[in-house]
C-alpha cells in the first residue's frame, strides 16, 4: 500500500497453538519468526532477484551460527501453508523445532500479499536451550586457502545438507567451509540420469595449518 514491496521482518513473541489431545488450555510457547518478501540484491551493482526458499535458509543459518548451535540441520517435509517441495523442517539436537520455506501462493493471496515471500519460524525456548559448540580460539593459518567447486548428481530427495556433512567429514582438518551454491534440474539432466535426479554444486574451501596445499 505504501510502495515498499521489498520487506524483511522478524519478531519474537508468545504464540498459542490448539490444545494437545486431552488438554483444555492452548499450547503456549515463545517463537521466533522471520519474513522476507519481494526482491533481494546481494551487492550495490548486482541484479535484483526475487526471494526464494534459500533466503529463508540463509536467515535461519545466520541465527544458528550466531548462537553457536552444535547440531542443526534441515530435512525436506510438508508444512501447511508453505509451497510443496520448497519447505523444510528445522531440526536441532535431533528434535524438530520449526520450519522454513516459501509461503504458498494461496496463503499470500488470502492476505493480499504479492508473491513471493519466504519465512522461518522456530520454538525460541528450544533453540535457546539447545547444545552449543564450545568456543575455542585457534591460531590463524599462515598458509593460503585452496578452493574447489564440486558437483554431484543425486536423487531429488537427497538433501543438500547431507552432502555438506559428508564433505566436511571426509576432508579431515583441511575443510574450512562448504557451501551449496547451485542446483540444476534441467531436461538435459533428466534425459541422462532419470527424472528424479538433480545436480548440486558445492564450493569447498580447504586450508592447512602446516603447509601450502597442492592440487593433488
Amino acid at each position: 500500500a505504501r510502495q515498499l514491496p521489498d520487506v524483511n521482518l522478524f519478531e519474537a513473541g508468545h504464540v498459542f497453538a490448539p490444545p494437545s489431545d486431552g488438554e483444555i488450555l492452548p499450547d503456549e510457547r515463545d517463537a521466533l519468526a522471520a519474513l522476507l518478501a519481494g526482491r533481494r540484491r546481494s551487492g550495490p551493482h548486482s541484479v535484483q532477484r526475487e526471494v526464494d526458499a534459500y533466503d529463508a535458509v540463509d536467515a535461519w543459518e545466520a541465527v544458528a551460527e550466531a548462537l553457536g548451535l552444535a547440531e542443526h540441520r534441515l530435512e525436506p517435509t510438508h508444512v501447511p501453508g508453505l509451497r510443496p517441495g520448497h519447505a523444510a523442517a528445522i531440526i536441532v539436537d535431533g528434535e524438530i523445532v520449526g520450519s522454513l520455506g516459501e509461503i504458498a501462493s494461496s496463503v499470500l493471496g488470502a492476505f493480499g500479499v504479492p508473491a513471493p515471500a519466504v519465512t522461518f519460524e522456530v520454538d525460541l525456548d528450544a533453540v535457546l536451550d539447545a547444545t552449543r559448540r564450545p568456543r575455542r580460539l585457534r591460531r590463524p593459518s599462515r598458509y593460503p586457502m585452496s578452493s574447489i567447486d564440486l558437483a554431484f548428481i543425486v536423487d531429488a530427495h537427497v538433501p543438500a545438507g547431507a552432502l555438506v556433512r559428508t564433505l566436511e567429514a571426509t576432508g579431515d582438518d583441511l575443510v574450512e567451509s562448504v557451501r551449496c551454491f547451485d542446483e540444476y534440474t534441467g531436461e538435459a539432466l533428466g534425459e541422462a540420469t532419470g527424472e528424479n535426479s538433480r545436480s548440486l554444486a558445492f564450493a569447498v574451501a580447504l586450508r592447512s595449518a602446516e603447509r601450502t596445499l597442492t592440487d593433488a
